[in-house]
């Protein structure tokens, strides 16, 4: 058991870091990292995976989004070309961006001088690409030099279609010139110590001083098993640092963040808590979700807290209940802004003073409109329930130039902004050819819910998330809210059509219209205006796609004299047929004699070259990785388990996913089941 100890007492000055791991082998494990009354620990859970073509990527993406701390983050980026299909994608480089304060830092990666300085905190960072990134991605050492200054090192990942920044504050030599210890401890104990990527010689339980002043990169090795961190050490400071394996008796708790318009919460304070008591710690991924491991069993409250440019969101859930080997999902949590929401008013005129009667006013927050209005005869406009801090307002008029403004919201307050429309000029320079849409043609039940708290939706995104495919899952999540829909789909499986495309930002375009054909050549017709310049997305549910029956989408650009672009490039799809499970049937007790394996069998899917089936241990939440995943390409409907041992009692939960592809990010229609159960006996 874990002991409090005061930080004064102690004179201990413990990591706020957060740990990341990689299993760099056939096999995965997943990450969740938690903070025990001062100590900072690390919940590992590792899987022997099915040897396929996705096994080792499928491992090292466990590490969910890698948010090492709320200085490093994720984003696109642009890069090469790639074609699919009729349509150009661009292909990312995977970049590290690097800042540093002060700046002027001779950047090193894996020890090799890369040539480049880091920009002042703050600003345009210094981009450095790095070469031939595998799939499954790859981790680097960053290390930053800087005369005057302590050595500053830490590990980052990147994936083939990310950047991953870095920013760096730097230590002076002559203002800390005192060193501070490490402490690391392990169970099992014997871990290797890695110490700025150069081995220490040492094995946990380690006890490491005379360290400088700076940050340090930690990798500790137990076997196959990679577990990369880094620590804060302060000047005579103590710093300790604990990784355990998860105790499979105890019981887990996962959730997903929201704020109050739907969207995911990235990098989310969240706290588990017995009374008042913090019991853990973690951070949420990249689609908001969140997971705590090796949770004794009890009644828990959670807190979450975001920190964005907007300010603070707080949000609490009670009565969540652990039970002993099992998971508590969907514990979802939604935050508020800390203070009141305000309101925003105003008049939306021309040049000459008069009103403008139907313009649309918004507010912006991502991809998502928190709050609209339509200007009234006199021009007026009130928008409710604008969440505090810096907001961008939008005005939209046709014959008129959009106007967007920025306005700070206090609570409970509200703020005047008028809007001066200038008329649009008969005489506007022509519109671009916009870029053609992106788009992914998808079959699925249609008992399937389009929320979180579905399971082969989840399980589906957890596919989506292994094999790297962020745009379609962009487009699944805030097509939620977003999304237009045009028919009503058939019955027993919904076809639709996900696109997105590149948004375009100028004063004489206030949307995008969406064409759609079934015919081979010409046959366009308008199925969708979307008003907004930053509403790149459109969800296409309509009875009257079909199996293997071709469908094109293009788009124009809607000026504000309601004129249109030229026509984009078409991108052209083709769904394939519903994925129906065979055996074993929903909800089977299977007993399986010693030696035996559980075969799985579905039917075959129209248009589909390859299949995958997935296996889960727990409920998927989104946030759950599958314990076995295979892939079969061409045309076969049966596969034998082969994975880890299935635990007698236990209950599972399988399905199949079929493509017209087997590389996930080349296929162009997906067909995914219903998500079945079994219990082995």
């Amino acid at each position: 058991m874990l002991e409090t100890k005061g930080w004064a007492a102690m004179g201990r000055i413990l990591s706020a870091s957060r740990l990341a791991i990689a299993y760099l082998s056939n096999s995965g494990l997943t990450s969740i990292w938690s903070a025990l009354t001062g100590k900072i620990w690390l919940a590992l859970t590792a899987i022997t995976r099915q040897r396929s073509l996705v096994s080792n990527f499928a491992a090292t993406s466990n590490v969910i989004a890698l948010v090492l701390s709320t200085l490093v983050f994720l984003y696109g980026c642009g890069g090469g070309k790639t074609t699919l299909g009729n349509n150009t994608i661009t292909k990312p480089t995977p970049t590290i961006a690097v800042t540093s304060s002060p700046p002027g830092a001779k950047i090193f990666i894996d020890g090799k001088d890369s040539g480049a300085y880091s920009a002042a905190t703050g600003s345009g960072p210094t981009k450095v690409a790095i070469e031939n990134v595998p799939t499954e991605g790859s981790v680097h050492l960053i290390t930053l030099k800087l005369e005057g200054y302590h050595d500053w090192n830490m590990f980052v990942m990147l994936m083939p279609d990310s950047i991953v920044r870095v920013d760096a504050r730097l230590t002076s030599c002559l203002q800390a010139q005192t060193t501070g210890k490490l402490i690391i401890t392990s169970e099992p104990e014997g871990a290797e110590v890695f110490l700025d990527g150069k081995p220490t010689g040492m094995r946990t339980p380690a006890e490491l001083t005379g360290l400088s002043p700076t940050r340090h990169a930690i990798k500790l090795q137990h076997g196959t098993l990679e577990l990369f961190d880094f620590v804060d050490v302060k000047p005579d400071g103590v710093v300790e640092l604990h990784a355990v394996f998860d105790e499979p008796t105890k019981g887990s708790i996962s959730g997903v963040v929201y704020n109050v318009n739907g969207d995911t919460m990235l990098d989310a304070d969240v706290k588990l808590m017995l009374g008042e008591q913090v019991v853990a710690t973690a951070r949420t991924t990249l689609f908001g979700t969140f997971l705590f491991r090796n949770i004794a069993p009890g009644k828990y409250t959670i807190r979450a807290t975001a920190e964005t440019s907007s300010g603070t969101f707080v949000g609490e859930r009670s009565n969540i209940v652990v039970v002993s080997g099992r998971r508590t999902f969907n514990a979802d949590v939604t935050v508020f802004p800390e203070g009141i929401v305000g309101s925003i008013q105003g008049k939306v005129t021309n040049r000459a003073g008069v009103p403008i009667e139907g313009a649309h006013v918004f507010t912006l927050v991502g991809l998502l409109s928190a709050s609209s209005d339509v200007t009234d005869s006199s021009g007026r406009y009130r928008l409710t329930n604008v969440l505090e801090g810096s907001r961008i307002v939008e005005a939209l008029a046709p014959g008129y130039l959009c106007s967007r403004r920025e306005v700070y919201v206090e609570k409970g307050k509200t703020v005047q902004l008028d809007f001066i429309l200038e008329e649009a000029s008969k005489e506007l320079a022509p519109l671009p050819k916009p870029e053609p849409p992106s788009g992914t043609m998808l079959t699925y039940p249609a008992t399937v819910s389009r929320g979180l708290n579905d399971g082969s939706r989840n399980a589906f995104i957890s596919f989506l998330r292994l094999h790297r495919l962020g745009e379609l899952i962009k487009v699944l999540t805030a097509s939620r809210q977003q999304g237009k829909h045009t028919r009503m789909p058939r019955k027993g499986f919904i076809i639709e059509a996900d696109l997105w495309w590149k948004p375009v930002s100028r004063e004489d375009v206030i949307g995008y219209v969406v064409y759609r054909s079934f015919a081979e050549v010409g046959g366009f017709k308008r199925i969708a205006t979307i008003y907004g310049v930053a509403l790149p997305i459109l969800v296409d549910v309509s009875d009257e796609h079909t199996p293997s029956k071709p469908v094109r989408y293009a788009i124009t650009l809607l000026s504000t004299l309601n004129s249109e672009s030229d026509m984009s490039d078409p991108v052209s799809l083709e769904p394939i047929g519903e994925a129906r499970l065979k055996s074993p049937p929903n909800q089977a007790i299977i007993k399986v004699s010693e030696g035996e394996q559980i075969s799985f069998e579905w039917h075959p899917v129209d248009g589909a070259t390859a299949y995958w089936v997935q296996l889960f241990s727990e409920f998927p939440t989104g946030a759950v990785d599958p314990q076995w995943e295979t892939v079969i390409p061409l045309k076969g409907t049966k596969i034998t388990y082969d994975g880890p041992q299935l635990l007698r009692g236990k209950t599972y939960y399988w399905m199949v996913i079929a493509s017209n592809s087997d590389i996930p990010k080349v296929a162009t229609a997906f067909s995914y089941s219903e998500l079945r159960q079994f219990v082995v006996q």
